[in-house]
């Protein structure tokens, strides 16, 4: 793992299962393409800060008739100095990236539960969250979600705590209710 200072662009991308993340981090030893779920909690827009990156590796991909081949980077850690002063509001289309969330996971990351439809269309919250993180959302405290979860499930739960009023800090990597 190495931890370096740089700028990691975030755009927004309309999928087939909602929308995604996906960012370039441009760093002094190169630019490298970052697909982590833990991206979804994020606005679009350029973030400075120290990137903790566990993995460097190429991929490639097919996609609308093309071979994509690209150098990503997986990161462990985000720290971010402060949210972008101006936002970027561009979503692009799914025609510009796949979803990473049909992308085969690495061995490691396949020991979580993949999301079923039933779970995704519950009404309530309590079959997103864990016992602890639900009451901390009724007791609307801050809470911190877990992106090695399952992608699908990972965007539900973002989207349920937008839901709710909660709004995510990108300097404490937190979903926090916004001061009345």
């Amino acid at each position: 793992m190495i931890s370096i200072t740089g700028t990691l662009s975030i755009k927004a991308v309309n999928g087939s299962k909602g929308s995604f993340c996906v960012g370039d981090l441009s760093t002094s030893v190169g630019t490298f393409k970052v697909k982590d779920a833990i991206l979804d909690q994020y606005s679009p827009g350029d973030y400075d800060g120290t990137f903790v990156i566990e993995e460097i590796f190429p991929s490639s991909y097919t996609w609308r008739g093309k071979v994509w081949v690209e150098v990503r980077a997986r990161l462990s850690a985000i720290h971010v100095e402060s949210e972008p002063e101006t936002p970027d509001t561009e979503t692009l289309p799914e025609s510009v990236e796949p979803d990473p969330a049909n992308e085969n996971r690495p061995v490691q990351e396949t020991a979580a539960t993949p999301v079923s439809d039933e779970l995704l269309a519950a009404p309530t919250e309590t079959s997103l969250f864990d016992a602890e993180t639900h009451g901390l959302i009724e007791a609307g405290k801050a809470v911190k979600l877990d992106p090695t979860v399952d992608r699908g499930l990972f965007r539900a739960q973002r989207d349920a705590l937008k839901g709710h009023g909660y709004r995510f800090d990108a300097s404490t990597q937190m979903w926090e209710l916004p001061a009345a």
